[in-house]
């Protein structure tokens, strides 16, 4: 009787819980304090300092009575090395609570950094193979608070936590590493210039995209034990939260990135964000990740553009095999809110939808303008199939490294499959 044939168990990684709406950043002392802080690490960056933000929160949490130690020593997205320098501050630092304040490689570089203060270790001991050793951790760390600074990486919802190795762009994701508390404030993300709000909301739209289409949990073989369940498959939750979070940029982000101080906008974004978090969360991303790690540990641009330039040349590729799903990912995708008719055609439509909304934002919309040769594309494709086997296999269409070379050259000529 409880014999599965085929997988018929999904499910959804939770954190602690979170507060949303402008102004809730202000609750970051209430909320050390309740976790059970006297000492608190603030992990930010330059840029927020320059913004103003980290001035603010500082005074927030000395204001509550806390001590507070700032370590904000980088500016560009999170390499193992930076990982390792903030984790051996903290050990000096011996804070009670994290607070991880910034877009995402902040929140990424507090995740890793709160669990290494209580097990030890460095980050290569946890990163997964085959660039790192993969052990586990074995139970909680130190408790962090997640206070995103953007709308986009959705790292206040996950278990993950993204950084380079060398060129190769790897990470962390066990479940310990989910925040205890995120305080999602769009208040902080006004301040955004229009092509970070549009770089970080398109990597948004990847995670609920990706979510949306991957392998569904009824796909998998059913497991011989619990520890061999998927940790990621598309699911009616992650279907949900997915679509809400695609619908959501769809209608804000170009009113976002053209009138950054429209707070409506930016709540819209900040909430899309998350939704998209805790759906990768459970239904995992998939090959436009993948490569994007690929590019952007190689050319060292954002990630979101980096995602975002392959993703419709992929949807092209993967659209026939759910005519319906596709036709309804259209409809989320259409500015204007219009339904389609399930068909071939409306499915394949997706693909040209995510490919103006890049232009709508002024984002690059082919892999030419980000500066990658096509003499680069077999070595892109081995290195995604190779490194990223958390991701590739999610694909809803099989995906190797010749069909993955023809995605890329089609995302280089800005052109899609016949």
């Amino acid at each position: 009787m409880l014999k599965e044939r085929p997988n018929s168990v999904w499910k959804l990684p939770t954190g602690g819980y979170v507060k949303f709406g402008a102004g809730v950043a202000g609750d970051c002392a209430y909320e050390a304090t309740r976790l059970g802080a006297k000492r608190v690490l603030l992990i930010s960056d330059k840029g927020i300092r320059s913004a103003g933000i980290t001035e603010e929160i500082e005074d927030v949490l000395k204001s509550g009575g806390l001590a507070v130690e700032v370590w904000e020593d980088f500016q560009s997205e999170p390499t193992v090395e930076l990982v390792r320098d903030c984790s051996r501050f903290a050990r000096d630092a011996k804070p009670d609570v994290v607070v991880g304040l910034g877009g995402g490689s902040a929140l990424d570089i507090a995740k890793t950094t709160r669990m290494i203060l209580v097990h030890g270790g460095e980050p290569l001991d946890y990163i997964h193979p085959p660039l790192g050793k993969g052990k586990q951790f074995p139970g909680a760390g130190a408790p962090m608070i997640a206070i995103p600074t953007t709308s986009g990486t959705g790292s206040e919802a996950t278990d993950v936590s993204v950084m380079a190795v060398g060129e190769i762009k790897t990470g962390i994701a066990q479940i310990p590493m989910l925040p205890e508390v995120a305080l999602i404030d769009p208040m902080l993300t006004v301040g955004m210039p229009p092509r970070v709000t549009a770089s970080t909301g398109v990597d948004a739209l990847a995670h609920a995209v990706e979510a949306f289409i991957a392998k569904r949990f009824d796909q998998n073989p059913a497991p011989n034990s619990p520890e061999a369940r998927p940790g990621y498959a598309a699911n009616p939750l992650s279907d949900l939260l997915a679509g809400e979070a695609i619908r959501l940029v769809s209608e804000n982000i170009r009113c976002a990135v053209n009138q950054g101080h429209d707070l409506c906008a930016r709540s819209g974004m900040s909430l899309a964000s998350y939704l998209a978090g805790v759906a990768l969360e459970s239904g995992g991303c998939t090959v436009p990740h993948a490569v994007g790690h690929i590019i952007g540990g190689e050319l060292h641009i954002a990630h979101g553009t980096a995602c975002g330039v392959v993703l419709p040349y992929y949807i092209d590729y993967v659209a026939s095999v759910d005519v319906e799903r596709f036709s309804t990912l259209a409809g989320l995708l259409d500015p204007a809110g219009r339904t389609y008719e399930v068909s071939r055609e409306t499915a394949q439509l997706s693909a040209k939808l995510l490919k103006d909304l890049l232009t709508d934002v002024d984002l690059p919309t082919t892999l030419a303008e980000i500066g990658v040769e096509r003499g680069k594309l077999e070595s892109m494709a081995k290195a995604t199939i190779e490194t990223q086997g958390w991701a590739v296999p999610l694909s809803p269409r099989q995906v190797t490294g010749e069909s993955l070379y023809a995605i890329l050259k089609n995302a280089l000529e800005g052109s899609f499959f016949e």
